[in-house]
């Protein structure tokens, strides 16, 4: 998350968008540790 912060500020984008993407790459990471954690 670090990094995906720190190339977002390079990037110059707003504040707003950082947490809605951040939030949507929270909610990828859960959703394919379920997926892989219910095919074993």
């Amino acid at each position: 998350m670090g990094v995906l912060s720190n190339g977002q500020n390079l990037l110059k984008i707003p504040a707003y968008s950082q947490r809605v993407v951040k939030g949507i790459v929270f909610i990828l990471a859960v959703l394919i540790d379920l997926y892989t954690k219910g095919r074993r």
